[in-house]
């Protein structure tokens, strides 16, 4: 069945609902999982050097929360006996969904589960969809969980 799992995780209540599926789903078939969280930053750090250094302790900062956040989801895996992988994904011209497909590609997930708000409408026009990406561009499997819901939808 399942060899690797990829699981997208951000620290928000679907990105753990997502994980929380995925460790259950590695659990059940004896798959590794690779927890990946993106970090989307700028491709240049603009003006001079007071505003770099501002920006680039801010960048730094964002960094520690990535780092965080990949321990705690790494924690929640092992407990539950799953053997874990963790990357921080820094990128600075792509957008989430695009990092988390090349990742995919990278480790030859054989899945991939990703946490979605289920928004509609001009929110989802203005913001764009990662899941939504993820589910028209990887290879491998896609499993989508709604905000709110209790099983994943496809």
């Amino acid at each position: 069945m399942y060899k690797k799992i990829l699981v997208a995780v951000d620290g928000s209540d679907v990105s753990n609902a997502a994980l929380d599926y995925a460790i259950k789903l590695a659990s059940t078939v004896y798959a590794t999982l690779r927890l990946v969280h993106v970090l989307e930053g700028p491709s240049h750090l603009p003006g001079d050097d007071r505003r770099r250094s501002l920006a680039q302790t801010y960048v730094d900062a964002l960094r520690q929360e990535c780092d965080r956040v990949l321990f705690e989801a790494s924690v929640r895996a092992r407990r539950a006996g799953v053997e874990v992988e963790c990357m921080l994904a820094e990128s600075d011209t792509e957008r989430a969904g695009h990092a988390i497909v090349t990742q995919a590609k990278l480790c030859n997930a054989d899945l991939i589960v990703v946490g979605t708000h289920g928004r509609r409408g001009l929110h989802r026009v203005l913001m764009g969809s990662d899941a939504e990406y993820v589910v028209r561009h990887a290879k491998p499997h896609v499993m989508v969980i709604r905000s709110g819901a209790l099983t994943p939808s496809a």
